[in-house]
């Protein structure tokens, strides 16, 4: 006999569910329904904002050069960048007012 066939072969505990304070969920939108989870400090949450601006700054780069490739139509580029830049006011705005508080 194998030692392996001797083990006990113990089940597999189910996941153990997150908690709440746990969770931090983005919006496929532009991440505007955040939950902090205690996260208090304003610096820290103007870097984390600063981060959401350049990571929409990537994408819009990005789209123009599908665009200018032909790979994204004129159509498509005006939809998505209009949107993209709508996101990038309200994380503006929210940076403005964390740095007023």
């Amino acid at each position: 006999m194998k030692s392996s066939e001797n083990q006990i072969k113990m089940p597999i505990p189910p996941p153990t569910p997150i908690q709440d304070s746990q969770i931090r969920t983005t919006t496929a939108t532009g991440g505007q329904s955040e939950k902090f989870s205690g996260e208090t400090d304003p610096s820290k949450l103007i870097t984390d904002l600063k981060i959401k601006i350049a990571t929409v700054n990537k994408t819009m780069l990005d789209l123009e050069m599908q665009n200018i490739t032909g790979d994204l139509s004129d159509e498509d580029f005006a939809s998505k960048s209009k949107r993209l830049d709508s996101v990038k006011k309200r994380l503006e705005q929210q940076i403005n007012e964390l740095e007023n508080m």
